[in-house]
């Protein structure tokens, strides 16, 4: 392998997860009730945000399928559970860790985002499978 292949391939190994991530992190309360958090979700566009606690802690990502297989196996659950109910402390990283940490994380746990967390477990951003490939579509 030729260096320039090799210094690609070793940036691609190290580089920082900050690199990807979204930010500004779109946050949800964890006692706000799904219909709420449905609503926050079209509102943005989005597909993820990061539940958190009233001290502003990650609790892990509360996914728009998730929602929905709520609401389909039970039409009352939307108005009736809350954030805290669907979201189960899934995986965040570290804001050192690297993309391919975070790739491993998402495989191994089997979802599609982590949340990018500082020292203090506050989200400072959000890595979906979405930026994983928009990211090496770019290298």
């Amino acid at each position: 392998m030729d260096a320039q292949k090799t210094k690609r391939r070793t940036r691609l190994v190290v580089a920082p997860v900050r690199e990807i991530m979204s930010t500004p992190v779109v946050t949800v309360l964890d006692r706000v009730r799904l219909c709420d958090a449905l609503t926050l979700l079209v509102g943005t566009g989005l597909r993820h945000l990061v539940a958190v606690d009233e001290g502003g802690r990650c609790l892990g990502v509360l996914v728009d399928r998730d929602l929905v297989s709520a609401w389909a196996a039970d039409p009352t659950a939307l108005g009736r559970l809350r954030v805290r109910d669907l979201v189960t402390g899934g995986p965040a990283v570290d804001e050192g860790a690297t993309v391919t940490l975070a790739a491993g994380i998402m495989c191994t746990a089997g979802v599609d985002a982590v949340a990018v967390v500082d020292t203090d477990d506050r989200p400072q951003g959000i890595v979906t499978g979405g930026d994983l490939a928009a990211w090496l579509a770019r290298r």
